[in-house]
């Protein structure tokens, strides 16, 4: 009997040399990628509460960032973004800070922050957002409240003291 046999070519390996990269290099590369990304989060307006959310978690290291791009997302937007689905606390909380930070030295700012909180009253199972709320958050509320009952039309007040009236 007759076995045929198959030759074997030896297989060639590749050595893969990769170039270790200082922290100088990394940093670099992670600073542009930063700022694309923020870049492209300014310029959206979202179309989902997880779209926003994402974009404020892009933006939140930079509160001015993240009080700029509140402003070119019209109120009602929020209302429809949230809806049906929930605030989370600490999203909530960021968004208060960058508005109480950036928003309140001109009466734009301060009828656009007493909107916005109108806006946010109206998303799902708000009231379980509010008992979450810390002390510096309350206050944070009530000074953009204040502000903002000087600019706002009275039903946008009425809704305010509705909601926050308590706190």
């Amino acid at each position: 009997m007759e076995v045929s046999k198959l030759e074997e070519k030896p297989v060639e390996v590749k050595k893969v040399v990769t170039k270790n990269l200082d922290k100088n290099t990394v940093n670099a590369a992670s600073e542009i990628a930063t700022k694309e990304a923020n870049e492209a989060a300014m310029k959206s307006i979202p179309k989902t509460a997880a779209g926003f959310e994402k974009d404020f978690n892009q933006l939140k290291k930079d509160s001015s960032n993240v009080y700029q791009y509140l402003r070119k997302i019209p109120t009602k937007t929020f209302e429809s973004l949230y809806k049906s689905a929930e605030i989370e606390a600490h999203v909530f909380s960021g968004l208060l800070s960058a508005i109480t930070e950036h928003g309140l030295s001109s009466k734009d700012g301060a009828k656009h922050a007493g909107e916005f909180l109108a806006s946010m009253s109206k998303a799902s199972s708000f009231d379980m957002t509010l008992m979450f709320l810390e002390d510096q958050e309350k206050k944070s509320i009530n000074s953009i409240i204040t502000l903002a009952k000087k600019q706002t039309d009275k039903a946008t007040v009425k809704i305010l003291d509705d909601v926050y009236g308590s706190l």
